[in-house]
């Protein structure tokens, strides 16, 4: 008996060590992702040891299951512990009873996440469904997930009492103007409660409206008075003035000189003074001399200047190449360097001024540029050197241009230099085999380094990923190269391809050249497949490369099958109506021109009319697919054959000529599959290696919850192609970066008016899309998702929970219970200028488009057309 004592502690000390040698073995098994298979899944939820294993498993299948049943037997039995993956089951728990007709079951799992965790963003759901109309809950939502989006479609239903809709319309003024309604609130506040509002409130709601481009209404919300306008608020205010007409033009040059006389060490004073610099009117260049003297010499000013003093002609110019090298080494990671670096190379190239373009464009080194503009600088270098007689040293640069950058429109005309290959225009297919092994088409961490969102991502849960990041940002907008990536990566998660494409060009343009490993996640992101099934048999039909139209289409509408430009252009591949009906021999339903199937297998048609017509030439197919083959036929010389590269800078039309480099750049992309290579120490490229997703381990520590994500591939639209420039200006993202596309940046002489005439007649499609989607997407798809809880819209009929998004993000995913082609939406598309906070500030330029469709709901009669139209598909 005495060594009883003795015995039991050494038994209990074993069992504990076993215990922990047992959870460390389990730890190292491999973890569970969406890449996990079914039966797999099935048999560890309902045999593993480990049973944060199990309630993983539980996840990703009811992530997979599209029946609420399913999904609450998947579910039973796992909300257990502090770890906030159990407030992630409960939420969805409550989400599946509320789609099978159970309320009181969805009231009591509501309730209990509420009070298990409350400080979860899970709890912003269970806030609002417990809210009801209890005015408390509903404060409480705002004030602890302001940025949330039940927390936005709370302030968009508060009501119908005055002062708590005026409550709600400033709520949304300051963390989400862009939720779905938001902006007919803020005018209906700022209409009829004016009187009851202060100077302060005044300026908040008129902030919002400039935010969506509205300056004209933003002015009538402020009155006589800015007052009540901050600096962001007046920056944005100037921002959309500069988007009308030419007295608010006016308005808006005085404003923002204003703006950096008062503040001049704001970041809003060198937005400000960026935007001035952009302008082209006399007034503004006088602004610019009358600028705080620390503003009057940087970087935009003095390259403004630098400009207007160049004399006109082929040159040389020696004071003016003078004066911009000074200017490129004191500023050269400033965006307005590279501005006037590239406009002033391009002329000198088109001037075949050979001895004096590389002194310009060697002026920045190559490993202070990013990816995009390192490879424009490479293959010039190369041209220059063959056209000086010095082919070995060209084919050395454009041989160490495809080692670092093979893909994109200078990786193939490095390739096409070199002998080494070019586009395959046949019908294919011509997708590198690895291509859907995890790269295009496949799972891949998000690697984030946020162990929370890494987890949520690896258990399928993108929408509660992206939610849990809206909220910890708040209005603060993503910075750098990696939070650029991330946000775009979820937003893609989420089916919001619209703004993750821009998000993601912006992240390319925010690297350096020692980021290669982003660099290539950036390209496997930037080159997914979309609608393969639509674009496999439309390229068959047409007897085209499937790649020919996934480029044409990720420039023309970002995968977005519902956009519509403001003249009417419809679909993936943005179809005019009378060119559809050409095609098709007759009128075709709008429902047919957003459907997937239906607009790629027309657009297929019409890109292989192109291509006949000019001989099999791609540059002269896809140029005239955008500006129509009418003015392209005035283009067409000699140097098309000699020098194609130099004959695209000639392109007059500035849209045009970055549409053609971005579409085939796309092309050899997609069909190359390359990714860059990094240099590593002996100069020998190295592999890149993913960040390691956290396993089961990561239980230990305190995380957020995950939300029920349904797969689905069907983006709606966001955020429009940027790359239908105005001025070279567009080249800068006002304060930090380069145009979220624009890489090429128009000639200094090109106005407005471009766009308004270099369309012909005859062409495919005159159409001017937005730069930068600053639309609802996002919000609609949370919005949707809210109101699988009872939200209601505008007019307080229930939308279905599954086309709606955040703030600037696009439709997803059906929620429970819900059919996921049962609504309908109009989205308005803003054009942005280009700052690295364009997904929570204002537009430039105002562009309405109509037809955001989420899903297909159509009336009886589009369904029959629709019908109809299917089978004559089926016989094309």
């Amino acid at each position: 008996m005495a060594r009883l004592p003795l015995l039991l502690s050494l038994s209990c000390l074993g069992t504990g060590l076993a215990l922990v040698g047992g959870r460390a073995l389990l730890a190292r098994q491999p973890a569970l992702t969406p890449a996990t298979a079914t039966d797999r899944l099935e048999w560890l939820q309902h045999w593993d040891a480990d049973p944060w294993r199990r309630r993983e498993a539980s996840l990703l299948l009811a992530a997979r299951s599209k029946d609420p049943q399913a999904q609450r037997q998947w579910l039973r039995g796992q909300g257990w512990g502090p770890d906030p993956l159990a407030a992630l089951v409960l939420k969805q728990d409550a989400l599946a009873a509320s789609a099978l007709d159970r309320p009181e079951t969805a009231q009591a799992l509501w309730r209990q996440l509420q009070r298990r965790f409350p400080g979860d963003p899970a709890s912003a759901d269970a806030l609002y469904a417990l809210g009801g109309d209890d005015p408390d809950k509903r404060r409480q939502l705002l004030q602890r997930f302001p940025a949330h989006p039940a927390a936005l479609a709370a302030a968009l239903a508060a009501g119908p009492e005055a002062a708590e809709r005026r409550r709600g319309a400033l709520h949304l003024a300051r963390w989400g103007a862009r939720w779905p309604g938001a902006e007919a609130r803020l005018r209906q506040v700022c209409q009829e409660d004016r009187p009851d509002l202060n100077a302060r409130q005044r300026g908040q709601l008129a902030e919002g409206l400039a935010e969506l481009g509205d300056g004209e209404g933003a002015l009538r919300c402020l009155g006589s008075s800015l007052n009540g306008l901050g600096a962001s608020g007046r920056l944005s205010l100037g921002r959309a003035l500069l988007a009308g007409n030419e007295q608010q033009q006016g308005q808006a040059e005085r404003l923002l000189l204003d703006l950096v006389r008062s503040a001049p060490t704001t970041p809003e004073a060198e937005a400000a003074v960026r935007l001035l610099a952009q302008q082209g009117s006399p007034a503004a260049a006088a602004s610019l001399a009358r600028l705080p003297p620390r503003w009057r010499d940087s970087a935009p000013v003095l390259a403004r200047r630098i400009q207007e003093a160049e004399p006109t002609g082929g040159g040389p110019h020696p004071a003016t190449d003078a004066a911009a090298l000074k200017l490129l080494r004191r500023w050269p990671l400033d965006p307005a360097s590279r501005t006037l670096q590239w406009d002033l190379v391009r002329e000198r190239l088109l001037a075949g001024r050979w001895r004096a373009a590389p002194a310009l464009l060697e002026a920045i080194p190559t490993e202070e540029l990013p990816p995009p503009l390192a490879a424009r600088q490479g293959f010039w270098i190369g041209f220059i050197q063959q056209q000086l007689g010095e082919g070995t040293a060209a084919r050395s640069t454009w041989e160490g241009l495809l080692r670092r950058h093979p893909g994109g429109y200078y990786g193939w005309r490095a390739a096409v230099r070199l002998g080494q290959g070019d586009l395959q225009l046949d019908a294919g297919p011509h997708l590198p085999a690895a291509a859907d092994g995890g790269g295009r088409s496949g799972w891949r961490p998000l690697a984030s380094g946020d162990p929370t969102l890494d987890r949520l991502w690896r258990l399928d849960q993108r929408t509660e990923a992206w939610e849990t990041w809206r909220h910890r940002r708040g209005r603060r907008a993503p910075e750098g190269s990696r939070e650029l990536l991330l946000e775009g990566r979820l937003r893609q998660g989420v089916g919001d391809d619209w703004t993750g494409f821009g998000l993601l060009e912006q992240a390319s343009l925010k690297l350096d050249g020692n980021q290669c490993a982003l660099e290539r996640e950036l390209e496997r992101s930037l080159h997914p497949l979309r609608f393969e099934a639509a674009f496999r048999a439309a390229a068959s039909q047409g007897g085209l490369p499937m790649e020919l139209l996934l480029g044409v289409a990720k420039q023309e509408s970002r995968f977005t099958p519902a956009v519509r430009s403001p003249v009417g252009a419809t679909g993936l591949m943005q179809l005019m109506p009378d060119t559809a009906a050409e095609l098709a021999g007759g009128p075709v339903p709008e429902s047919v021109l957003e459907d997937p199937a239906g607009n790629a297998s027309l657009g297929s048609r019409y890109l292989a009319k192109m291509l006949r017509q000019w001989g099999g030439d791609p540059l002269l197919a896809v140029a005239s697919y955008n500006a129509g083959p009418g003015a392209v036929a005035g283009w067409v010389n000699p140097q098309l054959r000699s020098d194609p590269e130099l004959w695209v800078e000639a392109i007059p039309y500035p849209e045009t000529r970055l549409y053609v480099k971005k579409v085939l750049g796309n092309v050899w992309s997609y069909q190359q599959g390359s990714e860059p290579g990094c240099w590593g120490p002996a100069g020998s490229v190295s592999a890149h290696q993913h960040a390691p997703e956290v396993g089961p381990a990561e239980h230990q520590q305190g995380e957020h919850p995950g939300q029920h994500q349904r797969r689905r591939h069907h983006p709606d639209p966001q955020q429009v192609e940027a790359g239908q420039q105005h001025r070279r200006a567009h080249d800068q993202h006002v304060g930090q970066h380069v145009e979220v596309q624009q890489i090429e940046t128009p000639d200094r002489d090109q106005q407005q008016g471009d766009h308004q005439a270099h369309h012909p007649a005859g062409g495919h499609h005159d159409r001017q899309l937005p730069d930068h989607q600053v639309g609802h997407g996002a919000d609609e798809h949370d919005q949707h998702r809210l109101q699988a809880l009872g939200r209601p819209d505008q007019g307080g009929e229930l939308l279905h929970p599954g086309a709606a998004g955040l703030e600037g993000m696009a439709p997803v995913h059906p929620l429970v219970g819900a059919h996921p082609h049962q609504h309908q939406q109009h989205r308005r598309l803003d054009r942005q200028q280009h700052q690295p906070d364009d997904l929570l500030h204002g537009s430039s330029t105002r562009v309405m488009a109509s037809s955001g469709q989420l899903g297909m709901h159509c009336s009886h009669t589009r369904q029959r057309e629709a019908s109809k139209w299917s089978r004559w598909l089926a016989g094309v």
